[in-house]
Order: structure tokens, then sequence, then C-alpha cells
């Protein structure tokens, strides 16, 4: 996922991630599903729905803070941060 964001292809970057999210689910990894839902919110940061980006990140801290581990919840804050900074613009 991260290379294909690199890349600044959006198409695989949300391919891949919705692959993930659904395996990581089954799997109950929280973390595959964070990192997964963030990513995808951070496609739709790029392409400036804000609304979209913000529901994604928003189930991202959902699942981040039901894991019981902090650490996964800094970059789905990192994005809702963004989206209320792009919010205001």
């Amino acid at each position: 996922v991260r290379g294909a964001a690199r890349r600044g292809d959006h198409a695989a970057v949300l391919r891949l991630a919705v692959a993930e999210v659904n395996r990581a689910r089954v799997a109950g990894e929280p973390d595959g599903q964070v990192a997964a839902l963030t990513a995808m919110a951070r496609v739709a940061l790029a392409c400036h729905d804000l609304a979209h980006a913000g529901v994604l990140a928003r189930t991202a801290l959902e699942v981040a803070a039901g894991s019981g581990e902090p650490r996964l919840e800094q970059g789905p804050r990192d994005v809702l941060a963004a989206v209320a900074r792009r919010d205001r613009d």
C-alpha cells in the first residue's frame, strides 16, 4: 500500500487497502484494519473528499481505540486533523 501511495496510484491503494481491511477483520488484527482504513482516508483527503476522509479516519480511530493499543490512534488522528485544517480553508 505504501509503495502505491508513494507513486500516487490511488486506485491501487484503494484496491490493496480494501483487501487488507477484509483480511484483517477476519483475522482479528486491528493494526491491519487501522492501517488500511487510514490509507483509504489519506486517498480521500488527497482527492479533496473531506467528508469521506473523515468517516474513514473516524472508523479507523474507533478500531484503534477498541484495540487497547494507543499507538494505533496516531494515523487516524493525523488525518482528522488534516481534514479539520482543510475544512477551514
